[in-house]
């Protein structure tokens, strides 16, 4: 019994999905931001984070 699940019941809402801050889609996606979406190298490069990925 989760906080999101509290705050339905408190508020009256039929279903969880009315009082999730932050919903995903079902692709596990977030409509608002589009993440997650792929990183480009500037930003990278800014956060000094450096990626070691297969070939």
């Amino acid at each position: 019994f989760g906080l999101d699940r509290l705050v339905m019941l408190l508020a009256g809402a039929r279903a969880i999905r009315e009082v999730i801050a932050f919903p995903k889609t079902q692709k596990a996606t977030c409509p608002l931001t589009d993440a997650p979406s792929e990183v480009d190298q500037k930003q990278l490069n800014e956060l000094h984070i450096k990626l070691n990925l297969p070939q």
